[in-house]
């Protein structure tokens, strides 16, 4: 039985016997084994053959997954593999690598627009975009969201959300956190030999 210990101190294991004994599990289509932790938002991403099994996961928040997809669309890479919840979906190593290398290879054009957001810890919340995109995303994943549950639960913030301000936008490159979690990413996708997304 092989294990690798993840980021966090869970261990994932690759005998299916071991791991139901353990009853820490989740079976994801034969491929992955996970101990699951409870989380409001998010999606885990789990590597099915990582070059490294010390960085075999990555996990994103729901808005930076959002994020995530729009700068891939963006980017003019194919994202019919990304899911949209926690089903286990597996992205193939192949498009994988090509997120990962798209991203690497347009950091120059990649900037991050932050948008006046009081509903937002931080007082804005932040997109990436791809300077001169032929793919441009003209409604992103947040707008979305806002429009379907003020039309379906007639949710809105329109006190703390305002489209009046002029948005900041800052290339990534100079922007040492975000600049370092899209690497991260973008190391895990070129890397790990397709994933499951948990």
């Amino acid at each position: 039985m092989r294990a690798v210990t993840t980021f966090d101190g869970r261990t994932l294991y690759t005998d299916v016997r071991e791991a139901t004994q353990l009853g820490q599990f989740r079976i994801t289509k034969s491929v992955s084994l996970s101990t699951r932790r409870l989380k409001a938002m998010g999606m885990d991403l789990y590597a099915l053959a990582p070059e490294d099994p010390e960085f075999s996961e990555f996990s994103a928040s729901w808005v930076g997954w959002g994020v995530l997809s729009d700068l891939l669309i963006e980017l003019g890479c194919d994202v019919t593999e990304m899911s949209v919840s926690n089903d286990g979906d597996l992205v193939s190593e192949l498009t994988a690598t090509n997120w990962g290398r798209a991203i690497e290879e347009n950091l120059d054009r990649i900037v991050e627009v932050r948008y006046h957001d009081e509903s937002f810890a931080a007082g804005f919340r932040s997109e990436l975009r791809v300077i001169d995109s032929k793919t441009p995303v003209l409604l992103t994943r947040h707008e979305i969201s806002r429009v379907v549950m003020a039309e379906t639960m007639g949710v809105t913030n329109e006190n703390r959300y305002t489209n009046d301000e002029l948005p900041f936008v800052l290339p990534i490159l100079e922007l040492k956190e975000s600049l370092n979690w899209l690497l991260r990413a973008a190391w895990f996708f070129r890397n790990s030999g397709g994933f499951a997304q948990l």
